[in-house]
């Protein structure tokens, strides 16, 4: 008796029917895995500013003032990304003004079009109008 064994193959149709629901579900991610990266991206900011606001009390209650030099309140900026991908922050943070009442600090996106933040003496972060 002889059996004959086929073997069944996937049809060109049902590949790319497959291909075609492969391509759908990737469009509907890609989008949100791009947002979900530039708010990542944000928080990094809003980190940095939240340090140097710990910083700047420390240093106010040692001089009874606030100061613009960030390295004056031991806060060490990353090396900025640049265009080849060297370096890890993505903003540039810096002290703008400062008095015996109040500074202000700033976080500047350095590569993409993030938004913009800032800070005061009360801690409060902000979303920066350019």
């Amino acid at each position: 008796m002889r059996v004959s064994l086929l073997r069944r193959a996937f049809t060109l149709t049902e590949l790319l029917v497959v291909i075609i629901l492969v391509g759908i579900l990737a469009a509907l991610a890609i989008p949100r895995f791009g947002k979900t990266t530039d708010q990542a991206m944000e928080l990094e900011a809003t980190l940095a500013l939240e340090k140097v606001y710990q910083l700047q009390n420390i240093y106010y209650l040692k001089n009874k003032r606030y100061t613009v030099d960030l390295d004056a309140l031991g806060f060490e900026q990353e090396a900025l990304m640049d265009d080849q991908g060297n370096g890890r922050a993505r903003y540039l943070i810096k002290v703008e003004r400062a008095d015996d009442n109040g500074y202000l600090a700033s976080a500047m996106p350095q590569l993409k079009d993030l938004s913009a933040f800032e800070m005061n003496q009360t801690g409060q972060v902000t979303k920066r109008t350019r």
